[in-house]
């Protein structure tokens, strides 16, 4: 399960988000009346929306998750101002490509950084429908697309990926 990996990759606290007001109450509870931060890397108005809700004073919204475009997200504002509440965007944390991704691929290959946890099937172009059906859905963690290499017909691109 998502939470049983969170677990494992160092996460204290799991909160299965099923009903709004049992998430935000769940939040807050574990972090002692709401986040300093509160990270939302899905996407979704209702996610966006429950990130800046569950905010103390004084705490921030890093909106991660990109959402269609159109999307709205409404908040209360009086208690944002009052409160010094934030907002931030960010697209890649920041992250220079030439310089961060080449460090990523080094932490990786070196076993620092385990994203092989994160996924949970290695698929063919042809199961691209459903591994996005169950994202969408939010079943399982992460599918990866492993392509043929040329010359090895219905062969991996280069076997499975590490872990």
């Amino acid at each position: 399960s998502k939470l049983a990996v969170a677990a494992e990759l160092g996460a204290t606290h799991g909160i299965l988000a099923t009903e709004r007001g049992e998430t935000l109450a769940g939040i807050r509870d574990a972090t002692d009346g709401g986040p300093d931060y509160a990270f939302e890397a899905i996407g979704l108005q209702a996610t966006v929306e429950q990130a800046i809700e569950v905010l103390p004073p004084g705490g921030t919204a890093v909106l991660v998750g990109l959402t269609p475009f159109g999307v709205r997200a409404s908040f209360e504002v009086f208690p944002f101002v009052d409160g010094s509440r934030r907002i931030l965007g960010s697209n890649y944390g920041y992250a220079v490509a030439a310089i961060d991704f080449p460090r990523y691929a080094e932490l990786y290959l070196a076993g620092r950084l385990p994203i092989d946890r994160l996924v949970d099937r290695r698929i063919s172009l042809d199961g691209i429908e459903d591994a996005f059906g169950r994202m969408r859905r939010g079943e399982g963690l992460r599918s990866v697309v492993m392509f043929e290499a040329a010359g090895e017909p219905g062969g991996e691109a280069s076997g499975q990926a590490r872990g």
